[in-house]
């Protein structure tokens, strides 16, 4: 999946998921490692144009956020809908089906949208490589920038790399 693929035309859509029995923070991790066989779906490689994650609930729950074009918005949404399923994830809150949405709104506005998409696509495909590499690891680079870096005036660029 690469970001160049998003377009700003294409819909915006969001579940949000847990695995059950997980605690705070670890359950977040092993949510996402759960969800990875999904990503790495063939079929929603071809249906969903890109996507993103975020920490929700009480720090043990994964938001996907995904786009999708108008002719495959209810396709994306039963793919996904069935693999929580087969699965065995719990849906903490109802899904968004995939609507017109200005993700960037906060961030620049419309003239930003194309570019912050694909910037929110890359953040996660790096975030899940790290993961991937060396759990314990990521969590130390994310919570140290979290906490510290983001609270001060470090480089977040030289922090990453």
């Amino acid at each position: 999946m690469t970001a160049s693929k998003v377009k700003t035309s294409d819909l915006f859509g969001i579940f949000y998921v847990q695995k059950p029995g997980r605690k705070r923070w670890d359950s977040y991790y092993r949510t996402i490692d759960a969800l990875r066989p999904l990503f790495e779906n063939e079929g929603f490689k071809k249906v969903v144009s890109g996507y993103y994650l975020n920490i929700c609930g009480d720090f043990d729950s994964v938001r996907i956020s995904y786009f999708v074009d108008k002719l495959n918005d209810q396709v994306s949404v039963s793919l996904i809908d069935d693999f929580l399923s087969q699965n065995e994830f719990l849906e903490i809150s109802p899904h968004s089906d995939p609507h017109q949405d200005i993700i960037a709104g906060s961030y620049g506005g419309q003239s930003y949208e194309e570019r912050f998409r694909a910037f929110l696509v890359n953040e996660t495909q790096i975030g899940l490589d790290l993961i991937k590499q060396d759990l314990l690891h990521a969590r130390r680079l994310f919570v140290t920038y979290r906490f510290q870096v983001r609270e001060a005036p470090i480089s977040f660029r030289t922090h990453f790399e």
